[in-house]
């Protein structure tokens, strides 16, 4: 759908739209559904700045925005129709200021004068050209920095706990400074609730994720609450086609806090270290008996260290009647942007440390993200080769594939094994 300002201007082309069910803050029976278009930005709508108010003047009503003096992300702009629909009757006014009743709070508006933003000037074209050529050298020169970077702060912070896992740290940027974003994981923990509660085996599966994540102390609850750096929203994603998790629970850092920024704009993400996984399939397919396995909650068996954790909190209860409670991950997490280059990097540390050489080398050539995909054409010799990754990496892995029985029948463990024709 196109969107037209003044003058019939375009302003932007939405492509999708989206059902919102929208209620007050507060505690309140009232709530209504909106049909909402979704657009890449809402720009130009809201202060460059917070501004000086005497607050304390409307502390006896209910506003609708209790932090309408600070700068904060819009998320929303509600047009005219819904307007009508939550006006209330009184209209309140101090300062200056007009407060209009709604059933979503007491709305304020009024005059605000603020330094308005210095317009560019118009620069040569020929200028422009030149500046994106030089642009796209600096942007592969800066790209290759971040890599090096990243590896070296690996290299210098990964340490091992007792028991022998890994401890990794999050390669922050230099600056790593972000807004407020406790609200919005509320907001979207409220939302998922009520997705869930459509569909109570959905609803079971992941309250028994995010228990066994409390279970394994993969996430512990924090004393202190609101002391986080950073409130990570999560959701369930369905994967029917696969083999071992139908339900997963992925955590969104890309959810932008009040100052424009979120937990994957102030992390580097690392360089690529595994093979294009082209090359990995044609040389699976080359053999004749073939074996396949993934590593069992790759990214959780990772550590982070503490202060990482306190950009890595979690807003959940397992059921809407109970408080909300404040839990921080303890470990690599899923939907970061660093996640896979550490989960990565520290699968070549584990293959640097290997003693023998053709396991270190399955690992270095046949692995893609957590599977590992390899082979051998005399049958005898894949036998072999499984027996021996077994030995060396079988704590990690979970059920095995193969295209022969006689390869998965060998195996004396107790694991879910299939044959995969």
């Amino acid at each position: 759908m196109e969107l037209h300002g003044l003058g019939d201007n375009l302003v932007e082309i939405a492509k999708t739209k989206v059902t919102i069910e929208i209620q007050p803050w507060f505690p309140s029976s009232f709530s209504f559904e909106v049909e909402a278009l979704v657009l890449p930005a809402l720009a130009s709508v809201h202060l460059h700045s917070s501004f000086f108010y005497n607050k304390h003047v409307w502390k006896n009503f209910e506003l609708a925005d209790p932090n309408y003096y600070k700068n904060e992300r819009i998320d929303m702009v509600l047009g005219g129709d819904v307007y009508v629909e939550i006006l209330k009757n009184c209209i309140h006014k101090k300062n200056g200021m007009l407060g209009q009743n709604t059933k979503l709070g007491l709305m304020l508006s009024g005059p605000l004068t603020v330094r308005a933003p210095v317009a560019k000037k118009g620069v040569n074209v020929t200028t422009e050209i030149e500046r994106f050529w030089e642009t796209e050298e600096l942007e592969i020169d800066m790209v290759a920095n971040d890599d090096n970077k990243c590896l070296e702060m690996y290299a210098a912070t990964t340490k091992r706990n007792a028991a022998g896992r890994f401890i990794v740290q999050i390669p922050f940027k230099e600056d790593k400074t972000l807004g407020g974003s406790y609200k919005q994981a509320a907001a979207r923990l409220i939302s998922l609730e009520k997705r869930l509660s459509k569909d109570s085996a959905m609803k079971n599966e992941y309250a028994r994720i995010m228990e066994e994540y409390i279970t394994l102390g993969h996430m512990k609850q924090v004393k202190q609450i609101h002391s986080g750096k950073y409130y990570l929203p999560h959701q369930a994603v369905i994967r029917e086609d696969s083999l071992t998790t139908k339900v997963r629970v992925v955590f969104d850092a890309s959810a932008v806090t009040t100052n424009g920024r979120s937990l994957n704009d102030v992390m580097y993400v690392g360089p690529r270290l595994q093979r294009d996984v082209f090359d990995i399939l044609v040389n699976f397919r080359l053999k004749k008996y073939v074996i396949s396995s993934d590593v069992d909650k790759m990214y959780r068996q990772i550590l982070v260290d503490e202060g990482s954790q306190q950009y890595q909190l979690v807003l959940w209860r397992k059921d809407m009647k109970n408080e909300i409670k404040e839990y921080q991950l303890t470990t690599v997490t899923f939907g970061t942007a660093s996640a896979p280059f550490l989960a990565v990097r520290t699968l070549m540390e584990i293959a640097k440390e290997c003693s023998n050489m053709q396991v270190q080398k399955i690992i270095e050539e046949d692995f893609y993200m957590d599977d590992i995909l390899t082979g051998a054409d005399p049958i005898e010799e894949c036998l072999q080769l499984r027996q021996i990754i077994s030995q060396h990496l079988d704590r990690y892995l979970r059920k095995w594939c193969s295209n022969n029985e006689l390869i998965i029948k060998s195996s004396n463990e107790d694991k879910e094994n299939e044959i995969c024709n």
